[in-house]
Protein backbone atom coordinates (compact mmCIF):
# COMPACT_ATOMS: atom_id res chain seq x y z
CA UNK A 1 0.00 0.00 0.00
CA UNK A 2 2.83 2.35 0.98
CA UNK A 3 4.76 1.49 -2.19
CA UNK A 4 1.66 2.31 -4.25
CA UNK A 5 1.36 5.73 -2.59
CA UNK A 6 5.04 6.42 -3.18
CA UNK A 7 4.71 5.45 -6.84
CA UNK A 8 1.70 7.75 -7.32
CA UNK A 9 3.52 10.64 -5.61
CA UNK A 10 6.65 10.09 -7.70
CA UNK A 11 4.58 9.85 -10.89
CA UNK A 12 2.77 13.08 -9.97
CA UNK A 13 6.10 14.82 -9.34
CA UNK A 14 7.41 13.78 -12.76
CA UNK A 15 4.23 15.09 -14.37
CA UNK A 16 4.68 18.41 -12.57
CA UNK A 17 8.34 18.61 -13.61
CA UNK A 18 7.37 17.84 -17.20
CA UNK A 19 4.67 20.51 -17.12
CA UNK A 20 7.09 23.12 -15.80
CA UNK A 21 9.75 22.34 -18.43
CA UNK A 22 7.06 22.32 -21.14
CA UNK A 23 5.85 25.78 -20.07
CA UNK A 24 9.42 27.13 -20.16
CA UNK A 25 9.98 25.72 -23.67
CA UNK A 26 6.66 27.16 -24.92
CA UNK A 27 7.60 30.60 -23.58
CA UNK A 28 11.01 30.26 -25.24
CA UNK A 29 9.56 29.51 -28.67
CA UNK A 30 7.10 32.40 -28.56
CA UNK A 31 9.93 34.45 -30.09
CA UNK A 32 9.94 34.12 -33.89
CA UNK A 33 13.75 34.44 -34.05
CA UNK A 34 14.15 31.50 -31.66
CA UNK A 35 11.81 29.40 -33.83
CA UNK A 36 13.90 30.19 -36.91
CA UNK A 37 17.08 29.37 -35.01
CA UNK A 38 15.62 25.99 -34.08
CA UNK A 39 14.51 25.34 -37.68
CA UNK A 40 17.95 26.09 -39.14
CA UNK A 41 19.66 24.08 -36.40
CA UNK A 42 17.54 21.07 -37.45
CA UNK A 43 18.72 21.60 -41.02
CA UNK A 44 22.31 21.75 -39.73
CA UNK A 45 21.72 18.53 -37.78
CA UNK A 46 20.37 16.75 -40.89
CA UNK A 47 23.32 17.91 -43.03
CA UNK A 48 25.76 16.77 -40.32
CA UNK A 49 24.18 13.30 -40.05
CA UNK A 50 24.18 12.79 -43.86
CA UNK A 51 27.78 14.02 -44.13
CA UNK A 52 28.99 11.65 -41.42
CA UNK A 53 27.23 8.73 -43.11
CA UNK A 54 28.70 9.62 -46.51
CA UNK A 55 32.37 9.91 -45.49
CA UNK A 56 33.11 6.16 -44.86
CA UNK A 57 31.13 5.17 -47.98
CA UNK A 58 33.14 7.59 -50.12
CA UNK A 59 36.39 6.40 -48.54
CA UNK A 60 35.51 2.78 -49.42
CA UNK A 61 34.79 3.85 -52.99
CA UNK A 62 38.15 5.66 -53.22
CA UNK A 63 40.12 2.66 -51.91
CA UNK A 64 38.33 0.20 -54.20
CA UNK A 65 38.87 2.53 -57.20
CA UNK A 66 42.63 2.96 -56.94
CA UNK A 67 43.34 0.03 -59.26
CA UNK A 68 40.54 0.52 -61.81
CA UNK A 69 39.56 4.21 -62.08
CA UNK A 70 41.30 7.08 -63.86
CA UNK A 71 43.33 9.60 -61.92
CA UNK A 72 40.74 12.31 -62.67
CA UNK A 73 37.92 10.28 -61.08
CA UNK A 74 40.02 9.53 -58.03
CA UNK A 75 41.01 13.22 -57.73
CA UNK A 76 37.35 14.28 -57.86
CA UNK A 77 36.43 11.70 -55.19
CA UNK A 78 39.31 12.84 -52.97
CA UNK A 79 38.20 16.48 -53.31
CA UNK A 80 34.61 15.43 -52.59
CA UNK A 81 35.82 13.60 -49.47
CA UNK A 82 37.48 16.79 -48.18
CA UNK A 83 34.47 18.93 -49.07
CA UNK A 84 32.01 16.61 -47.29
CA UNK A 85 34.24 16.59 -44.21
CA UNK A 86 34.30 20.41 -44.18
CA UNK A 87 30.50 20.52 -44.57
CA UNK A 88 30.19 18.11 -41.65
CA UNK A 89 32.36 20.31 -39.43
CA UNK A 90 30.68 23.54 -40.57
CA UNK A 91 27.22 22.14 -39.81
CA UNK A 92 28.43 21.25 -36.31
CA UNK A 93 29.55 24.84 -35.61
CA UNK A 94 26.45 26.42 -37.14
CA UNK A 95 24.27 24.09 -35.08
CA UNK A 96 26.23 25.09 -31.98
CA UNK A 97 25.72 28.79 -32.63
CA UNK A 98 21.98 28.43 -33.21
CA UNK A 99 21.49 26.06 -30.28
CA UNK A 100 23.37 28.43 -27.96
CA UNK A 101 20.72 31.12 -28.55
CA UNK A 102 17.93 28.68 -27.61
CA UNK A 103 19.84 27.46 -24.58
CA UNK A 104 20.41 31.00 -23.26
CA UNK A 105 16.78 31.96 -23.83
CA UNK A 106 15.56 28.94 -21.83
CA UNK A 107 18.06 29.84 -19.09
CA UNK A 108 16.73 33.42 -19.07
CA UNK A 109 13.07 32.32 -18.98
CA UNK A 110 13.76 29.83 -16.19
CA UNK A 111 15.67 32.44 -14.17
CA UNK A 112 12.86 35.01 -14.47
CA UNK A 113 10.27 32.35 -13.65
CA UNK A 114 12.11 31.38 -10.48
CA UNK A 115 12.72 34.95 -9.32
CA UNK A 116 9.09 35.89 -9.97
CA UNK A 117 7.93 32.90 -7.95
CA UNK A 118 10.38 33.62 -5.12
CA UNK A 119 9.05 37.14 -4.71
CA UNK A 120 5.52 35.74 -4.42
CA UNK A 121 6.39 33.46 -1.48
CA UNK A 122 5.61 34.35 2.11
CA UNK A 123 8.01 35.84 4.63
CA UNK A 124 8.16 32.56 6.59
CA UNK A 125 9.62 30.71 3.58
CA UNK A 126 12.73 32.91 3.57
CA UNK A 127 13.10 32.63 7.35
CA UNK A 128 13.60 28.88 6.89
CA UNK A 129 16.26 29.27 4.18
CA UNK A 130 20.00 29.48 4.76
CA UNK A 131 21.80 32.45 3.15
CA UNK A 132 23.20 31.39 -0.22
CA UNK A 133 21.09 28.21 -0.45
CA UNK A 134 18.63 29.77 -2.90
CA UNK A 135 21.38 31.23 -5.09
CA UNK A 136 23.00 27.78 -5.10
CA UNK A 137 19.80 26.22 -6.47
CA UNK A 138 19.37 28.93 -9.13
CA UNK A 139 23.03 28.72 -10.16
CA UNK A 140 22.87 24.95 -10.59
CA UNK A 141 19.74 25.19 -12.73
CA UNK A 142 21.30 27.81 -14.99
CA UNK A 143 24.44 25.69 -15.37
CA UNK A 144 22.47 22.52 -16.07
CA UNK A 145 20.15 23.83 -18.79
CA UNK A 146 23.11 23.85 -21.25
CA UNK A 147 23.96 20.25 -20.27
CA UNK A 148 20.43 19.12 -21.10
CA UNK A 149 20.02 21.14 -24.31
CA UNK A 150 23.51 20.50 -25.70
CA UNK A 151 23.54 16.90 -24.49
CA UNK A 152 20.30 16.00 -26.26
CA UNK A 153 20.87 18.08 -29.36
CA UNK A 154 24.59 17.58 -29.97
CA UNK A 155 25.17 14.03 -28.74
CA UNK A 156 22.13 11.88 -28.04
CA UNK A 157 19.98 12.77 -31.06
CA UNK A 158 22.76 12.78 -33.74
CA UNK A 159 24.41 9.63 -32.35
CA UNK A 160 21.14 7.67 -32.25
CA UNK A 161 20.11 8.81 -35.75
CA UNK A 162 23.51 8.07 -37.29
CA UNK A 163 23.68 4.66 -35.60
CA UNK A 164 20.22 3.70 -36.89
CA UNK A 165 21.14 4.72 -40.44
CA UNK A 166 24.43 2.80 -40.26
CA UNK A 167 22.61 -0.35 -39.07
CA UNK A 168 20.13 -0.05 -41.96
CA UNK A 169 22.95 0.54 -44.46
CA UNK A 170 25.14 -2.34 -43.26
CA UNK A 171 22.14 -4.70 -43.05
CA UNK A 172 21.33 -4.00 -46.68
CA UNK A 173 24.93 -4.42 -47.95
CA UNK A 174 26.48 -7.11 -45.70
CA UNK A 175 25.53 -10.27 -43.78
CA UNK A 176 23.26 -9.63 -40.78
CA UNK A 177 25.87 -10.93 -38.30
CA UNK A 178 27.74 -7.60 -38.51
CA UNK A 179 24.61 -5.55 -37.79
CA UNK A 180 23.63 -7.95 -35.00
CA UNK A 181 27.03 -7.53 -33.33
CA UNK A 182 26.79 -3.75 -33.51
CA UNK A 183 23.22 -3.79 -32.11
CA UNK A 184 24.28 -6.18 -29.34
CA UNK A 185 27.22 -3.94 -28.37
CA UNK A 186 25.11 -0.78 -28.22
CA UNK A 187 22.25 -2.62 -26.46
CA UNK A 188 24.59 -4.01 -23.78
CA UNK A 189 26.13 -0.57 -23.41
CA UNK A 190 22.75 1.14 -22.85
CA UNK A 191 21.44 -1.55 -20.45
CA UNK A 192 24.61 -1.35 -18.35
CA UNK A 193 24.43 2.48 -18.38
CA UNK A 194 20.82 2.47 -17.23
CA UNK A 195 21.42 0.02 -14.37
CA UNK A 196 24.67 1.57 -13.16
CA UNK A 197 23.37 5.11 -13.31
CA UNK A 198 20.93 4.67 -10.40
CA UNK A 199 23.65 4.23 -7.76
CA UNK A 200 25.63 7.20 -9.09
CA UNK A 201 22.54 9.43 -9.13
CA UNK A 202 21.73 8.61 -5.49
CA UNK A 203 25.20 9.87 -4.56
CA UNK A 204 24.68 12.91 -6.82
CA UNK A 205 21.48 13.85 -4.97
CA UNK A 206 23.23 13.47 -1.62
CA UNK A 207 26.14 15.62 -2.86
CA UNK A 208 23.69 18.29 -4.06
CA UNK A 209 22.03 18.48 -0.64
CA UNK A 210 25.41 18.83 1.09
CA UNK A 211 26.56 21.41 -1.47
CA UNK A 212 23.45 23.54 -0.88
CA UNK A 213 23.91 23.35 2.90
CA UNK A 214 27.63 24.16 2.71
CA UNK A 215 27.05 27.23 0.53
CA UNK A 216 24.46 28.49 3.00
CA UNK A 217 26.73 28.04 6.04
CA UNK A 218 29.86 29.54 4.41
CA UNK A 219 27.98 32.60 3.12
CA UNK A 220 26.32 33.04 6.51
CA UNK A 221 29.70 33.18 8.25
CA UNK A 222 31.13 35.49 5.58
CA UNK A 223 28.19 37.89 5.88
CA UNK A 224 28.85 38.12 9.64
CA UNK A 225 32.55 38.89 9.23
CA UNK A 226 32.25 42.05 11.37
CA UNK A 227 31.03 40.09 14.41
CA UNK A 228 33.76 37.49 13.78
CA UNK A 229 36.41 40.23 13.80
CA UNK A 230 35.01 41.98 16.87
CA UNK A 231 34.75 38.82 18.97
CA UNK A 232 38.06 37.44 17.70
CA UNK A 233 36.45 34.26 16.34
CA UNK A 234 38.45 33.98 13.10
CA UNK A 235 39.69 30.46 13.92
CA UNK A 236 36.17 29.31 14.87
CA UNK A 237 34.85 30.61 11.54
CA UNK A 238 37.65 28.89 9.60
CA UNK A 239 37.19 25.59 11.45
CA UNK A 240 33.40 25.65 10.96
CA UNK A 241 33.73 26.35 7.23
CA UNK A 242 36.54 23.78 6.97
CA UNK A 243 34.32 21.11 8.54
CA UNK A 244 31.49 21.87 6.12
CA UNK A 245 33.77 22.02 3.07
CA UNK A 246 35.22 18.64 4.10
CA UNK A 247 31.70 17.17 3.94
CA UNK A 248 31.36 18.47 0.38
CA UNK A 249 34.77 17.03 -0.54
CA UNK A 250 33.81 13.58 0.80
CA UNK A 251 30.45 13.60 -1.00
CA UNK A 252 31.99 14.65 -4.33
CA UNK A 253 34.79 12.06 -4.08
CA UNK A 254 32.25 9.30 -3.35
CA UNK A 255 30.22 10.32 -6.38
CA UNK A 256 33.22 10.61 -8.72
CA UNK A 257 34.61 7.23 -7.58
CA UNK A 258 31.39 5.45 -8.53
CA UNK A 259 31.14 7.52 -11.69
CA UNK A 260 34.70 6.54 -12.79
CA UNK A 261 34.01 2.84 -12.17
CA UNK A 262 30.80 3.21 -14.14
CA UNK A 263 32.74 4.73 -17.10
CA UNK A 264 35.33 1.93 -16.91
CA UNK A 265 32.53 -0.63 -17.36
CA UNK A 266 31.23 1.28 -20.37
CA UNK A 267 34.66 1.31 -22.00
CA UNK A 268 35.06 -2.44 -21.38
CA UNK A 269 31.75 -3.25 -23.12
CA UNK A 270 32.58 -1.04 -26.12
CA UNK A 271 36.10 -2.46 -26.36
CA UNK A 272 34.94 -6.10 -26.36
CA UNK A 273 32.15 -5.45 -28.89
CA UNK A 274 34.25 -3.42 -31.33
CA UNK A 275 37.24 -5.80 -31.06
CA UNK A 276 34.94 -8.69 -32.01
CA UNK A 277 33.54 -6.73 -34.94
CA UNK A 278 37.03 -5.78 -36.22
CA UNK A 279 38.16 -9.42 -35.93
CA UNK A 280 35.18 -10.69 -37.99
CA UNK A 281 35.72 -8.07 -40.70
CA UNK A 282 39.46 -8.85 -40.85
CA UNK A 283 38.67 -12.56 -41.25
CA UNK A 284 36.24 -11.68 -44.06
CA UNK A 285 38.97 -9.74 -45.91
CA UNK A 286 41.44 -12.65 -45.49
CA UNK A 287 38.87 -15.13 -46.82
CA UNK A 288 38.04 -12.88 -49.78
CA UNK A 289 34.36 -12.33 -48.87
CA UNK A 290 35.12 -8.66 -48.14
CA UNK A 291 37.39 -6.16 -49.87
CA UNK A 292 39.93 -3.80 -48.36
CA UNK A 293 37.40 -1.04 -49.10
CA UNK A 294 34.84 -2.89 -46.96
CA UNK A 295 37.37 -3.04 -44.12
CA UNK A 296 37.96 0.72 -44.51
CA UNK A 297 34.19 1.34 -44.47
CA UNK A 298 33.62 -0.69 -41.32
CA UNK A 299 36.71 0.78 -39.67
CA UNK A 300 35.55 4.28 -40.65
CA UNK A 301 32.17 3.76 -38.99
CA UNK A 302 33.80 2.15 -35.95
CA UNK A 303 36.22 5.05 -35.49
CA UNK A 304 33.45 7.53 -36.27
CA UNK A 305 31.11 6.10 -33.63
CA UNK A 306 33.49 4.85 -30.95
CA UNK A 307 33.96 8.38 -29.53
CA UNK A 308 30.28 9.51 -29.76
CA UNK A 309 28.98 6.21 -28.36
CA UNK A 310 31.64 6.34 -25.63
CA UNK A 311 30.54 9.89 -24.86
CA UNK A 312 26.88 8.88 -25.05
CA UNK A 313 27.04 7.24 -21.63
CA UNK A 314 28.76 10.29 -20.15
CA UNK A 315 26.24 12.62 -21.81
CA UNK A 316 23.30 10.55 -20.54
CA UNK A 317 24.89 10.66 -17.09
CA UNK A 318 25.34 14.44 -17.36
CA UNK A 319 21.71 14.86 -18.47
CA UNK A 320 20.49 12.71 -15.57
CA UNK A 321 22.74 14.67 -13.19
CA UNK A 322 21.40 17.93 -14.62
CA UNK A 323 17.83 16.76 -14.13
CA UNK A 324 18.65 15.82 -10.54
CA UNK A 325 20.18 19.28 -10.01
CA UNK A 326 17.12 20.91 -11.60
CA UNK A 327 14.88 19.05 -9.18
CA UNK A 328 15.84 21.64 -6.58
CA UNK A 329 14.63 24.54 -8.68
CA UNK A 330 11.49 22.70 -9.79
CA UNK A 331 10.66 21.88 -6.17
CA UNK A 332 11.11 25.57 -5.42
CA UNK A 333 8.67 26.44 -8.23
CA UNK A 334 6.10 24.05 -6.75
CA UNK A 335 6.40 25.62 -3.29
CA UNK A 336 3.16 27.44 -2.55
CA UNK A 337 2.88 30.67 -0.57
CA UNK A 338 1.05 30.77 2.75
CA UNK A 339 -0.13 34.26 1.83
CA UNK A 340 -2.73 33.84 -0.91
CA UNK A 341 -4.33 36.77 -2.70
CA UNK A 342 -8.10 36.71 -3.14
CA UNK A 343 -9.27 35.52 -6.62
CA UNK A 344 -10.85 38.91 -7.40
CA UNK A 345 -9.09 41.25 -4.97
CA UNK A 346 -10.28 44.71 -4.05
CA UNK A 347 -8.08 47.72 -4.70
CA UNK A 348 -7.19 49.62 -1.54
CA UNK A 349 -7.86 53.25 -2.48
CA UNK A 350 -8.67 56.53 -0.80
CA UNK A 351 -6.80 58.80 1.60
CA UNK A 352 -8.14 57.88 5.07
CA UNK A 353 -7.69 54.42 6.54
CA UNK A 354 -8.95 52.91 9.77
CA UNK A 355 -7.23 49.80 11.14
CA UNK A 356 -9.01 47.25 13.30
CA UNK A 357 -7.56 44.12 14.95
CA UNK A 358 -10.31 41.77 16.13
CA UNK A 359 -9.39 38.82 18.39
CA UNK A 360 -6.11 38.29 16.58
CA UNK A 361 -3.78 35.46 17.61
CA UNK A 362 -0.46 34.58 16.02
CA UNK A 363 2.51 32.30 16.67
CA UNK A 364 5.88 31.57 15.07
CA UNK A 365 6.03 27.81 14.71
CA UNK A 366 5.17 26.68 18.28
CA UNK A 367 5.91 29.99 20.03
CA UNK A 368 2.83 32.05 20.85
CA UNK A 369 3.32 35.76 20.12
CA UNK A 370 -0.12 37.37 20.10
CA UNK A 371 -3.21 35.96 21.76
CA UNK A 372 -6.72 37.30 21.26
CA UNK A 373 -5.62 40.92 20.64
CA UNK A 374 -8.22 43.55 19.74
CA UNK A 375 -7.81 47.28 19.12
CA UNK A 376 -8.89 49.98 16.70
CA UNK A 377 -6.92 52.84 15.14
CA UNK A 378 -9.03 55.58 13.57
CA UNK A 379 -8.11 57.16 10.25
CA UNK A 380 -5.47 59.88 10.60
CA UNK A 381 -4.58 58.98 14.18
CA UNK A 382 -1.03 58.73 15.51
CA UNK A 383 -0.77 55.67 17.76
CA UNK A 384 2.05 54.58 20.04
CA UNK A 385 2.54 50.81 20.49
CA UNK A 386 4.68 49.98 23.50
CA UNK A 387 5.67 46.92 25.48
CA UNK A 388 8.65 44.76 26.47
CA UNK A 389 10.92 43.03 23.98
CA UNK A 390 9.43 39.93 22.34
CA UNK A 391 5.82 40.74 23.17
CA UNK A 392 4.80 41.06 19.49
CA UNK A 393 4.99 44.78 18.64
CA UNK A 394 6.81 44.23 15.30
CA UNK A 395 4.49 41.31 14.53
CA UNK A 396 1.57 43.77 14.43
CA UNK A 397 3.36 45.67 11.63
CA UNK A 398 4.00 42.43 9.69
CA UNK A 399 0.34 41.37 10.04
CA UNK A 400 -0.81 44.75 8.62
CA UNK A 401 1.58 44.25 5.68
CA UNK A 402 0.40 40.61 5.27
CA UNK A 403 3.90 39.27 5.60
CA UNK A 404 2.02 36.86 7.85
CA UNK A 405 -1.65 36.03 8.33
CA UNK A 406 -3.13 35.58 11.84
CA UNK A 407 -3.92 32.02 12.88
CA UNK A 408 -7.10 33.31 14.49
CA UNK A 409 -9.08 36.53 14.25
CA UNK A 410 -9.12 39.18 11.53
CA UNK A 411 -7.39 42.39 10.57
CA UNK A 412 -9.58 45.04 8.92
CA UNK A 413 -8.83 48.21 6.98
CA UNK A 414 -11.89 50.45 6.62
CA UNK A 415 -14.14 47.61 7.84
CA UNK A 416 -12.89 45.23 5.11
CA UNK A 417 -10.87 42.10 5.84
CA UNK A 418 -7.23 42.67 4.84
CA UNK A 419 -7.25 39.40 2.88
CA UNK A 420 -9.75 40.85 0.39
CA UNK A 421 -7.32 43.51 -0.88
CA UNK A 422 -4.76 43.06 -3.61
CA UNK A 423 -1.23 42.78 -2.25
CA UNK A 424 0.05 45.40 -4.71
CA UNK A 425 -2.43 48.05 -3.54
CA UNK A 426 -1.74 47.14 0.11
CA UNK A 427 2.01 47.63 -0.33
CA UNK A 428 1.33 50.89 -2.17
CA UNK A 429 -0.79 52.21 0.72
CA UNK A 430 1.37 51.10 3.64
CA UNK A 431 4.88 52.38 4.32
CA UNK A 432 7.11 50.61 6.84
CA UNK A 433 10.40 51.65 8.39
CA UNK A 434 11.61 48.44 10.11
CA UNK A 435 14.05 48.06 12.98
CA UNK A 436 16.75 46.84 10.59
CA UNK A 437 17.26 48.96 7.48
CA UNK A 438 17.09 46.90 4.28
CA UNK A 439 19.51 48.60 1.90
CA UNK A 440 20.79 47.53 -1.52
CA UNK A 441 24.50 47.41 -2.28
CA UNK A 442 24.04 50.41 -4.56
CA UNK A 443 24.21 54.20 -4.53
CA UNK A 444 22.37 56.40 -2.03
CA UNK A 445 20.29 57.79 -4.89
CA UNK A 446 19.19 54.36 -6.11
CA UNK A 447 18.41 53.23 -2.58
CA UNK A 448 15.97 56.12 -2.19
CA UNK A 449 14.55 55.66 -5.71
CA UNK A 450 13.89 52.02 -4.83
CA UNK A 451 10.40 52.95 -3.53
CA UNK A 452 9.50 55.32 -6.41
CA UNK A 453 11.68 54.82 -9.49
CA UNK A 454 9.90 57.60 -11.40
CA UNK A 455 10.68 60.29 -8.76
CA UNK A 456 12.58 63.42 -9.81
CA UNK A 457 15.95 64.44 -8.38
CA UNK A 458 14.28 67.36 -6.61
CA UNK A 459 11.87 64.97 -4.87
CA UNK A 460 14.83 62.82 -3.77
CA UNK A 461 16.53 65.87 -2.28
CA UNK A 462 13.35 66.89 -0.46
CA UNK A 463 12.92 63.38 1.01
CA UNK A 464 16.53 63.29 2.21
CA UNK A 465 16.21 66.79 3.68
CA UNK A 466 13.10 65.75 5.63
CA UNK A 467 15.04 62.74 6.93
CA UNK A 468 17.79 65.18 8.03
CA UNK A 469 20.37 63.49 5.77
CA UNK A 470 20.82 65.89 2.83
CA UNK A 471 23.67 67.96 4.31
CA UNK A 472 25.63 64.82 5.17
CA UNK A 473 25.28 63.43 1.63
CA UNK A 474 26.40 66.68 -0.01
CA UNK A 475 29.63 66.54 1.99
CA UNK A 476 30.48 63.04 0.68
CA UNK A 477 33.07 62.90 -2.17
CA UNK A 478 30.67 60.96 -4.44
CA UNK A 479 27.56 62.60 -3.02
CA UNK A 480 24.37 60.86 -4.17
CA UNK A 481 26.47 58.29 -6.09
CA UNK A 482 28.11 56.98 -2.91
CA UNK A 483 27.85 53.17 -2.67
CA UNK A 484 26.41 52.17 0.72
CA UNK A 485 27.95 48.68 0.74
CA UNK A 486 26.46 45.27 1.49
CA UNK A 487 23.32 45.86 3.61
CA UNK A 488 24.49 49.46 4.05
CA UNK A 489 27.58 48.54 6.10
CA UNK A 490 29.44 51.67 4.93
CA UNK A 491 26.90 53.80 6.77
CA UNK A 492 26.37 54.21 10.51
CA UNK A 493 23.23 52.89 12.19
CA UNK A 494 21.70 56.37 12.34
CA UNK A 495 22.53 57.10 8.68
CA UNK A 496 20.91 53.83 7.59
CA UNK A 497 17.77 54.64 9.57
CA UNK A 498 17.53 58.13 8.07
CA UNK A 499 17.96 56.69 4.59
CA UNK A 500 15.04 54.34 5.30
CA UNK A 501 13.00 57.30 6.56
CA UNK A 502 13.83 59.22 3.36
CA UNK A 503 12.27 56.36 1.40
CA UNK A 504 9.08 56.78 3.38
CA UNK A 505 9.01 60.56 2.82
CA UNK A 506 9.44 59.94 -0.92
CA UNK A 507 6.73 57.27 -1.04
CA UNK A 508 4.19 59.33 0.98
CA UNK A 509 2.08 56.34 2.08
CA UNK A 510 -1.38 56.74 3.64
CA UNK A 511 -0.51 54.31 6.47
CA UNK A 512 2.93 54.75 8.06
CA UNK A 513 4.54 52.24 10.43
CA UNK A 514 7.67 53.29 12.32
CA UNK A 515 9.23 50.29 14.06
CA UNK A 516 11.99 51.67 16.32
CA UNK A 517 12.84 53.77 13.27
CA UNK A 518 14.86 56.38 15.19
CA UNK A 519 16.43 54.14 17.85
CA UNK A 520 19.97 54.91 16.60
CA UNK A 521 19.43 58.70 16.49
CA UNK A 522 20.15 61.30 19.13
CA UNK A 523 17.15 63.07 20.67
CA UNK A 524 17.64 66.33 18.76
CA UNK A 525 17.70 64.59 15.36
CA UNK A 526 14.80 62.38 16.44
CA UNK A 527 12.81 65.50 17.42
CA UNK A 528 13.47 67.16 14.03
CA UNK A 529 12.35 64.03 12.13
CA UNK A 530 9.22 63.57 14.27
CA UNK A 531 8.23 67.15 13.52
CA UNK A 532 8.81 66.56 9.79
CA UNK A 533 6.62 63.44 9.94
CA UNK A 534 3.78 65.48 11.46
CA UNK A 535 4.35 68.32 9.02
CA UNK A 536 4.71 66.41 5.73
CA UNK A 537 2.49 63.39 6.46
CA UNK A 538 -0.31 65.13 8.39
CA UNK A 539 -3.29 63.00 7.30
CA UNK A 540 -1.61 59.59 7.29
CA UNK A 541 -2.55 56.97 9.86
CA UNK A 542 0.69 56.60 11.82
CA UNK A 543 1.79 53.70 14.03
CA UNK A 544 4.92 54.24 16.12
CA UNK A 545 6.44 51.14 17.72
CA UNK A 546 8.94 52.05 20.40
CA UNK A 547 10.33 51.34 23.86
CA UNK A 548 10.69 55.05 24.61
CA UNK A 549 7.62 56.79 26.09
CA UNK A 550 8.74 60.39 25.54
CA UNK A 551 6.48 60.69 22.47
CA UNK A 552 3.41 59.87 24.52
CA UNK A 553 2.20 63.47 24.75
CA UNK A 554 2.04 63.78 20.94
CA UNK A 555 -0.12 60.73 20.12
CA UNK A 556 -3.86 60.14 19.97
CA UNK A 557 -3.75 56.68 21.50
CA UNK A 558 -1.31 54.47 23.40
CA UNK A 559 -1.51 50.70 23.00
CA UNK A 560 0.58 48.77 25.51
CA UNK A 561 1.21 45.07 24.91
CA UNK A 562 1.94 43.17 28.11
CA UNK A 563 2.92 39.72 29.32
CA UNK A 564 1.17 38.17 32.31
CA UNK A 565 -0.82 41.31 33.06
CA UNK A 566 2.19 43.55 33.75
CA UNK A 567 1.12 47.20 33.36
CA UNK A 568 3.04 50.37 32.74
CA UNK A 569 1.88 53.73 33.94
CA UNK A 570 1.72 56.76 31.65
CA UNK A 571 0.08 59.80 33.10
CA UNK A 572 -1.52 61.18 29.95
CA UNK A 573 -5.06 62.31 29.19
CA UNK A 574 -4.90 60.45 25.88
CA UNK A 575 -6.76 57.22 25.21
CA UNK A 576 -4.75 54.33 26.73
CA UNK A 577 -5.42 50.72 25.79
CA UNK A 578 -3.79 47.93 27.82
CA UNK A 579 -3.52 44.59 26.09
CA UNK A 580 -2.48 41.51 28.02
CA UNK A 581 -0.76 38.88 25.91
Amino acid sequence: MLEGKLFVRKHTNYKQYGKCIKESIILTFEDKKIRWSFFFSLIGLSIGVLSNLSIPLLLKKIVDSFSSQSSLSITLMLLSYGLIWMISQASLHVRGLLTYKIEQRITFILGIKVLSHLYSLSHSYFLNQKPGALTNVIRKAQQDVPSIILGVFFHVLPTVLEFLFVIILISSLYPFIYSLLMIGTLGSFLIYTSLSMKAALTDRERANGIDKSVDGIVIDWLSNYEAIKVFGKRELAIQTCKRELKKREAAEVTFMTKYSLFQFGQSLILGLGLSSLTYLIGQGVLKGSLTVGDFILFNGYILQFIVPVGLLGQVLQDIKKALVDMKGILNLLFTTSEIIEAPNPLILSGSHFQIHFENVSFKYNDRNILKNISFKIEAGETVLIMGPTGVGKSTIAKLILRLYDPIEGQVFINQTDLKQFSLASLYETVGWVPQESYLLNDTIKNNVLFVRPEATFQEIEEALDRAHLLEFIKKLPQGFDTIVGDRGLKLSGGEKQRLSLARLFLKKPKICIFDESTSSLDKDTDFIIQNNIEKFLPHATKIIITHRPYLAHKVDQIITLQKRGVKSSINQPTNKLWLTN
